[in-house]
């Protein structure tokens, strides 16, 4: 969810709303926040961080981004590489500079950004 969603939900904004809907017993806690893309799981906050560049079309990404994550979840059960080849489809689907579904992007696209950024996450315990 963006911060606007987090706060329609929880009243909250930031750690504090998303630690807030992890009591409510959400095990993965996603957040972005424009470039900043946030996974809450337990005690720790892993964040990676998109390239800054000019947008085309940002329609369906953070839907590209979701659908990612949670297939990645299911087949690899790897909350990291998830994040991760997820965070890279988003990026690949922003590079294309494509419209509507032709921004879904090819696999070695995401497999190639994914590595990129299992390898620089940053985490912190909150």
């Amino acid at each position: 969810m963006n911060p606007d969603e987090l706060y329609a939900l929880t009243g909250l904004t930031g750690t504090d709303g998303i630690k807030q809907l992890q009591k409510l017993g959400i095990e993965y806690v996603l957040y972005t926040n424009k470039q900043e893309i946030s996974l809450l799981v337990k005690d720790k906050l892993y964040t990676i961080h998109l390239p800054k560049m000019t947008l085309t079309d940002t329609t369906g990404v953070g839907d590209i981004f979701c659908s990612t994550f949670v297939c990645t979840m299911l087949k690899e059960k790897d909350f990291l590489w998830a994040l991760s080849f997820a965070g890279g489809a988003a990026q690949s689907a922003l590079e294309s500079k494509a419209f509507g579904l032709e921004k879904v992007p090819e696999k070695n696209a995401l497999e190639s950004n994914g590595s990129y950024f299992y390898n620089i996450v940053d985490f912190k315990q909150i």
